[in-house]
């Protein structure tokens, strides 16, 4: 008797129980269908993964025939200003919502379609809809009888594109591809990664992304890294306590990152920088087969970003029999900076660059004393110089554009050199580093938005520009 009791209602749990998991998946799955909470849960543990090496061969995880495009924004910006690195992005809304959409519910009947392929740059981050050059770009050209479709993502690396172009190519049929790519393909590396020193450990990830097959779970992990913050990759990307600012050298100089091989980083920058040409290479060929245009845009950035700013420290040199005198000299050039002897921090810097000149944290010391002593215009040439040398993401800024450049030439694309454009605008009125057009690490403001889609109308409707 007792046993058939304690049955019983052992039996009205489960089965209460049974029925609470029910109606929470089967809310969790509506909540789902009207903000797409599980795409946005499964991206993030995917960009929050570490790679050896760059990613090739990429399978789109989209319905089949669909692109995911930006669409307008709902609800209004946010109340707190956002800020990143210790400074507030003015007019920032970094918001941006996309959806999933068909050739059929897309553009017009009839319509020369443009199709833009990027990163976060290209999408519009953190910048409100309204704002960005793809939606300016459509109204300039929409008299013309042109649709725009932007179908850049956040966080996503050249590999990843190549796979969202082959389907728009295919399925999409555009007149004109903008390619605006680079900023990422380190997103997914950092030396603790690539480095047998510092084994990764996946296994939280690979927990999160099994109960991320769960909506109501996925909807949970959501609010959490709402309220926590994004995604760790490993434990060692957490061996310091605080963060470096958007700009300066302070962190970098006393964070310095020790112990990585340089025969390791020097194999693998140019492993990624390979893998970037040909994956530029790879779309171009498919729009050729197809008889697309395509216009290839060059990256501008923050000339000032901290080289510590994403993903950590920086080595202070990639020479171990050197990094005694390195540090020695680097530590006199702080103190003279400290006291804006800039003269004598500038002849310690220099000596350490005799020593080693393949690391960031010299040329940004360089550079800052340069700024601060008057002259900005080599100041900014020194700051490209530590963003080339920048280890892993952010990095190689340089030969990027250069590899832009020499594909579009090569290859007869249209090439808009967005990087000159930026820096003409900027020198004619004084102005360097970007100060005007990026506000963050990389992403252009809604001027460098509007210069941007006014350059892209004038070349894609045959029209002389000059910003």
């Amino acid at each position: 008797m007792i046993t058939m009791t304690f049955r019983r209602k052992f039996a009205r749990i489960a089965l209460g129980t049974l029925v609470w998991l029910v109606i929470f998946e089967g809310v969790a799955w509506l909540a789902d269908w009207k903000w797409e909470i599980h795409y946005a849960v499964t991206n993030a543990l995917e960009i929050a993964d570490t790679q050896y090496e760059p990613i090739g061969n990429y399978v789109l995880p989209w319905p089949d025939h669909t692109l995911r495009v930006r669409v307008p924004d709902s609800g209004g910006p946010r109340a707190e200003p956002y800020s990143l690195g210790g400074r507030v992005i003015p007019d920032a809304w970094p918001d941006g919502k996309q959806r999933f959409a068909t050739p059929e519910n897309l553009v017009r009947q009839g319509s020369k379609r443009v199709v833009v392929l990027g990163e976060s740059a290209a999408f519009g981050y953190p910048y409100a809809y309204a704002d960005v050059f793809p939606t300016k770009l459509g109204r300039a050209l929409a008299p013309h009888g042109y649709d725009v479709i932007n179908a850049a993502q956040i966080g996503w690396s050249s590999g990843q594109i190549v796979a969202i172009a082959e389907r728009a190519l295919a399925e999409f049929r555009p007149s004109v591809l903008i390619i605006y790519v680079g900023n990422n393909e380190w997103i997914r590396w950092n030396p603790y990664t690539a480095s047998p020193q510092y084994p990764r450990d996946r296994s939280s990830l690979s927990f999160q992304r099994f109960l991320a097959n769960s909506r109501a779970i996925s909807a949970g992990l959501y609010l959490v890294t709402r309220w926590r913050g994004p995604w760790k990759t490993s434990a060692a990307e957490e061996v310091v306590d605080d963060d470096p600012d958007l700009e300066g050298y302070v962190y970098t100089l006393n964070h310095p990152l020790t112990g990585i091989d340089p025969d390791m980083w020097n194999a693998s920058r140019t492993q990624y920088l390979q893998n970037y040409e040909d994956n530029l290479r790879r779309i171009v060929r498919a729009a050729r087969a197809r008889h697309v245009r395509v216009v290839f845009l060059t990256i501008p950035f923050n000339y000032r970003l901290s080289p510590s700013f994403w993903r950590g420290p920086q080595p202070a040199t990639l020479r171990p029999s050197v990094a005694s005198a390195m540090a020695e000299h680097l530590q006199r050039a702080h103190q003279s900076m400290q006291a804006q002897d800039w003269a004598a921090a500038i002849r310690d810097i220099d000596q350490a660059l005799t020593l080693d000149d393949s690391t960031a944290i010299t040329h940004y010391m360089r550079a800052y004393c340069l700024e601060h002593s008057g002259d900005r215009l080599a100041a900014e040439r020194e700051y490209e110089r530590a963003r080339e040398q920048v280890t892993g993401h952010v990095g190689a800024r340089t030969t990027t554009n250069r590899i832009i450049t020499e594909i579009a030439r090569g290859s007869g694309s249209e090439l808009l050199d967005i990087r000159q454009m930026f820096d003409r605008y900027e020198h004619e009125r004084g102005h360097f580093f970007n100060e005007d057009l990026i506000h963050d690490d990389c992403h252009p403001t809604p001027l460098g938005h509007t210069m941007i889609a006014d350059a892209l109308a004038s070349t894609i409707l045959g029209a002389p520009h000059r910003p």
